[in-house]
């Protein structure tokens, strides 16, 4: 296993334990987070993000894949606490290292945007808390 996949994993698993500080280290100076293509974010908007999904949902993830040792691949699929458990979001995560480092995260939900907004409102408005 390459030193980028034992970091790629370890990003993955710190992100799922909501661990920022860990991932702090890890990520560069320049690091970018886009969702769907739009604009970029910063490392502390990624963390923003990362605490309204992990509060709000559940994330399943696939393994780890990469064919060229600096983009690594995974599905992810998110489902809303009750009442709204039916309610899921599922999609593709790139992760981007560069000399040692995550450089970029790009997200890209399989929903149309419509659909999406839909999704994004109801997490934001879920009156569970999953801990």
């Amino acid at each position: 296993m390459s030193n980028n996949l034992k970091l790629a994993k370890y990003f993955l698993q710190k992100y799922i334990d909501s661990d920022s500080k860990q991932l702090e280290i890890f990520v560069s100076s320049d690091f970018k987070y886009y969702v769907n293509l739009g604009e970029p974010l910063n490392f502390k908007q990624f963390l923003e993000r990362m605490s309204l999904f992990q509060t709000s949902s559940e994330a399943v993830f696939s393994d780890i894949s990469s064919e060229d040792d600096v983009h690594f691949y995974f599905n992810f699929e998110l489902v809303l606490a009750p009442p709204n458990q039916d309610q899921k979001a599922i999609g593709l995560v790139q992760v981007v290292i560069l000399g040692d480092f995550i450089s970029k995260v790009f997200v890209d939900y399989s929903q149309n945007a419509e659909e999406y907004e839909e999704f994004l409102t109801l997490l934001k408005t879920s009156p569970t808390v999953l801990l």
